[in-house]
This record gives C-alpha cells, sequence and structure tokens, in this order.
C-alpha cells in the first residue's frame, strides 16, 4: 500500500516521518505539498529525517517553551530534519494566524495540509566533542 513519502522524490527521507507513513487509500497529498516537500529537501540540501536529535535543539528555543508543547498549537504536527551545517525544525499548525509564533520561526511553503500554516527554525549544529578513546595515565 502507497504512504505520502512515496509520492514524493524521497521517500526514504519522508518515510520515517509522521506525514510520510499517512496512506494514500483515503485521501493524496496535493501536487502543491508534494512539490513544497520535493523542494524543501533540495532547496536546504537535507540529509535526513531526524526521529532522534541532540539536546541543545529543543535547548535552542528553551526547554520551558519546547517541552510545554501541550497547550500551543503552534508547535503541531513537529518535524525535524538534518543538514550538513543545521537542523531544521519543521511545525504545521492549522490555520493562518498564530500568535504564539516564536520569533526564530519563518514561514514557508504549506508542507503538512493545504489548511496547516508551516514554519521553519534553524538550529546551527555544535562541533562534536573528541570521539577519541581517554587514555589512562600510568601511575
Amino acid at each position: 500500500m502507497q504512504k505520502y513519502a512515496d509520492r514524493t522524490s524521497f521517500p526514504d527521507i519522508y518515510k520515517k516521518s509522521y506525514w510520510g507513513n499517512f496512506h494514500t487509500e483515503n485521501k493524496v497529498p496535493s501536487d502543491e505539498i508534494i512539490g513544497n516537500r520535493n523542494d524543501f529537501i533540495t532547496d536546504h540540501e537535507v540529509l535526513r529525517y531526524r526521529e532522534t536529535y541532540p539536546n541543545y535543539v529543543p535547548g535552542h528555543f528553551g526547554f520551558q517553551l519546547w517541552f510545554n508543547k501541550t497547550g500551543s498549537f503552534f508547535w503541531d504536527h513537529i518535524e525535524i530534519y538534518e543538514t550538513p551545517t543545521e537542523f531544521l525544525v519543521i511545525v504545521s499548525p492549522y490555520g493562518e494566524q498564530h500568535a504564539e509564533q516564536p520569533a526564530v520561526f519563518e514561514k514557508i511553503p504549506r508542507m503538512y495540509t493545504e489548511d496547516a500554516t508551516t514554519y521553519m527554525a534553524r538550529v546551527p549544529k555544535r562541533a562534536r566533542r573528541d570521539q577519541s578513546p581517554r587514555r589512562r595515565k600510568k601511575s
């Protein structure tokens, strides 16, 4: 059975997202949404969808804001993508006006449905800590 992810040019990226796992048996995403999703991947050089992410990603918005999502419609349909230099946090709340929109988010073309507005925030990657094994001092 075909899923939304399969309708894009990048099913391997979208197949792990909530949106990408919808089955097309009852409803098919519009050509506009599919085009916007394809453009998003190419325009931002997206490497992968992230199911897990470093702690500093929610910290970028303030942990209180990030983890208190239940009271805010703005934090609907969260998706996180990785590029070579940053993480892209996408939210797609239903409707047009979102007074609680944090300033770090910019409006981008719709990526969820025609009745949900999509916003994106960029979180720069931080350098990884040295992964080499530590040597014990000889006594």
